[in-house]
């Protein structure tokens, strides 16, 4: 559940598509990864979270400069 989660961003375009992809790419690695389940879940939120704040950071910056 926790690697597809970043697919959410496809709602936001073309920016969102691409880092919902970016993010659901790094989530399916890390649950292949040999980390204790809570890290690996505690780590791929964290990429969730993470890109979340990216996309929120490049709307922001793109909508003051145009």
């Amino acid at each position: 559940m926790l690697a597809a989660l970043p697919f959410g961003l496809l709602f936001g375009g073309a920016i969102g598509g691409v880092l919902g992809a970016l993010g659901a790419v790094a989530n399916l690695r890390l649950a292949r990864t040999s980390l204790a389940p809570a890290a690996r879940a505690l780590c791929m939120a964290g990429v969730v979270v993470g890109c979340v704040v990216v996309y929120l950071a490049v709307v922001a910056v793109l909508s003051a400069v145009l």
